[in-house]
């Protein structure tokens, strides 16, 4: 194997694979209006479950509970600031 061959091997994975993961990010981001993308209603929805002290009841159909099969820990610091602040008024209730 040539040292050429060697530096791409490590390049790629490890530099520009990165890099290019971040530009797709932002470009959603940036293309995606704020509190649009497919499934936020359902995390905002979990997050306000556990700053209500329990757990989201399994998926129904409607946006409670989407979100359900993910471990609680990723949610623990938007639900304290749901606590704290009282909520959100972005998240319609689902009928």
């Amino acid at each position: 194997m040539s040292a050429r061959t060697n530096v791409l091997a490590n390049v790629l994975p490890n530099v520009l694979l990165p890099w290019f993961g971040a530009a797709l990010a932002l470009a959603f981001a940036w293309v995606v209006p704020l509190g649009e993308s497919p499934d936020e209603l359902a995390h905002i929805r979990y997050a306000e479950a556990l700053a209500r002290g329990r757990l989201p009841a399994p998926w129904t159909g409607d946006a409670h509970g989407y979100e359900a099969h993910q471990p609680p820990l990723g949610y623990v610091l938007p639900a304290l600031v749901f606590a704290v602040s009282g909520g959100v008024a972005v998240a319609p209730e689902a009928d």
